[in-house]
């Protein structure tokens, strides 16, 4: 959890030059971040956010602090799927991005301490499992499947349940196996 730190071998002086950089960028993560809860669709703050992320996994893995390395590459993939549409902000994106921003600056505090930092892997776990790309591999075969991602997943798992909803989404492809629609006629009368 959060508990572990990790001991850092880098150069000193590498960590120190980090760290000044590490306290700007983390200032401009936040603050993006801010503009971004305000104006959600707003495409400018997460390009902002993922450069920022970029320069600070950078000067982390090149000062051998691979914790903000890791944690920096894992919210910039994140973020690099919700600019593409991938996957859509919720609040509890938005609260695991704080989250993340707050381990970062903790990280820096860490390190102006002494060279080591808390751990990371609890939130870099999180992100891959709100990241798409998981789900998108899975699904990649058809294209029809795209359009159930947003609707609901449920059905998916109802034996009997599924496949009354699959046909309705996939129409255009497969209309000749559908005659009207045999869902559920005895209802109506």
């Amino acid at each position: 959890g959060s508990s572990e730190y990790i001991d850092l071998d880098g150069d000193p002086e590498l960590i120190e030059i980090f760290l000044e950089e590490a306290n700007e960028l983390i200032e401009s993560i936040e603050s993006s971040l801010q503009q971004w809860r305000q104006a959600p669709d707003a495409g400018e703050p997460i390009d902002d956010l993922q450069r920022t992320l970029h320069t600070l996994k950078g000067g982390a893995r090149l000062a051998g602090v691979l914790p903000v390395g890791d944690l920096s590459h894992a919210f910039e993939s994140l973020l690099s799927e919700v600019g593409h549409g991938q996957i859509t902000m919720t609040p509890e994106l938005f609260s695991l991005a704080q989250a993340v921003i707050d381990r970062l600056v903790g990280q820096t505090e860490d390190l102006a301490k002494a060279p080591r930092v808390r751990n990371s892997d609890d939130l870099v776990q999180r992100m891959e499992r709100a990241s798409s790309s998981e789900g998108m591999a899975r699904q990649k075969p058809a294209e029809a499947d795209a359009g159930r991602e947003t609707s609901e997943p449920v059905a998916e798992q109802q034996p009997g349940g599924g496949e009354a909803a699959e046909p309705v989404l996939t129409i255009s492809t497969d209309e000749d196996a559908i005659p009207a629609h045999p869902v559920s006629p005895p209802k109506r009368e």
